[in-house]
């Protein structure tokens, strides 16, 4: 079964934002791409496998999703949960 989650949750459980809201107007901007497709709506679901870019800075980074997280846990943690490509 490959569960999901928002991905306004994910990144910040996956500590990209200090906050939902903060993910949440990046990705009202347009700023969030998903599988090379720009996301403008916080309740599209990422599941494992799939590719987030985002702007870091000035520079843009992607990452591709290797676990869901349960809750927003420390650093270490959620650094597991993605891999930077």
């Amino acid at each position: 079964m490959n569960l999901g989650l928002r991905i306004d949750k994910y990144l910040w459980y996956i500590r990209q934002y200090r906050s939902r809201s903060q993910a949440q107007a990046a990705i009202g901007k347009g700023q969030i791409r998903m599988n090379g497709d720009r996301i403008i709506k916080s309740h599209a679901e990422v599941h494992i496998g799939d590719i987030i870019t985002m702007p870091r800075g000035t520079d843009v980074i992607a990452i591709k999703i290797i676990s869901i997280p349960q809750r927003r846990g420390p650093a270490a943690e959620a650094h597991g949960c993605y891999k930077r490509l």
